[in-house]
């Protein structure tokens, strides 16, 4: 198991086993790695394309750090703490659409990622579509973590991601398809969290700030034409807040509604069917006109949802929101 630097002022054609000798390549770093390896990047914008071409094990996996505060990278000339970015925009911070992905994992496993930003990635430039991923992976039964990062695409912002942690993201889908959320703020347009198995302490914005997931926890969903849209009887939502949705829950399956709260929506509660214990309302309509089943109790004033949503908000970095400014300093 070996320790591997990189940094703008690196070389590849240096060893990369210490920060005077690193790479300059953080694709060339991950695909010369081997399980069990850890990867420190310095502070920096990094502008290309990165494909793991290495997996991990059960019991080495592979580990790749921004080194924000440059622990690692000590009194080096031009290395300073900042934001480690890994971005397709040019020079001119022009989106480009050279690439489908900004970091495809490319069918790899057990591999942890923290502390980066991926984006740069261009839109369509008609009436045509684009499909573009910021972290990417070809399915979320693949070991695969992401903490402390943040990623914008114009598609799939992080799409087959099995775990992501304390993470921001932004696209029309923020994140399709993953295992777990926790502590992760996404904002999507057309899904913020979508087919997610289980997220806990999140915020969702969007169209729909979370769909299709199995189970949501201590959550709260914001704008949009549904904060949580149910669709198996199975699905769990609990102790949960929607916020300025169309629909505060809207369930088509008959699922287990627990301990929400709906605050100013349109509806607080659309086609739940069955009783939801401990539900509250303070909205246009408590609930749509072709629901049955018990009414929600007169819910507390907003303050009782924005301290809420203020605790989880305060348990980011500072760093992660000063990454959609789009520079890595």
């Amino acid at each position: 198991m070996a320790t591997y630097y990189v940094s703008l002022q690196g070389d590849n054609t240096n060893n990369g086993t210490a920060p005077t000798t690193a790479w300059v390549g953080v694709n060339y770093a991950v695909d010369n790695c081997a399980a069990g390896d850890t990867i420190y990047i310095a502070p920096g914008t990094y502008r290309e394309y990165v494909s793991n071409g290495v997996s991990g094990t059960s019991g080495n996996i592979i580990t790749i750090i921004g080194d924000l505060n440059c622990e690692k990278f000590v009194d080096i000339a031009g290395i300073t703490p900042g934001l480690v970015r890994i971005t397709q925009a040019d020079a001119d911070e022009l989106g480009t659409t050279g690439n489908t992905y900004t970091w495809d994992l490319n069918a790899k496993t057990y591999i942890t990622i923290k502390n980066i930003i991926v984006d740069g990635m261009g839109g369509s430039a008609g009436s045509s579509t684009i499909s573009k991923y910021g972290f990417r992976n070809s399915s979320e039964a693949l070991i695969v973590v992401l903490e402390n990062c943040v990623s914008t695409a114009p598609l799939y912002s992080m799409y087959h991601i099995r775990t992501m942690k304390r993470c921001m993201s932004i696209g029309n889908y923020a994140c399709r398809y993953g295992v777990l959320a926790e502590d992760c703020l996404f904002i999507g347009a057309y899904g913020a969290f979508y087919q997610v198995d289980e997220c806990i302490n999140c915020i969702g914005m969007g169209n729909i700030g979370f769909r299709y997931n199995d189970q949501c926890y201590n959550c709260m969903a914001i704008g949009g034409n549904a904060g949580y849209y149910l669709a198996a009887a199975t699905d769990v939502i609990d102790n949960c807040v929607s916020i300025g949705c169309y629909y505060g829950v809207n369930d088509s399956a008959g699922s287990t509604v627990t301990n929400h709260y709906s605050a100013l929506c349109s509806y607080g509660y659309g086609s739940v069917e069955t009783t939801a214990p401990n539900y509250y309302s303070q909205c246009y309509r408590a609930w749509h006109s072709g629901r049955s089943g018990d009414a929600p109790v007169q819910g507390p004033v907003i303050s009782f949802a924005i301290a809420k949503m203020r605790k989880i908000i305060e348990g980011f970095e500072p760093w992660l929101f000063k990454a959609f400014e789009g520079r890595a300093d």
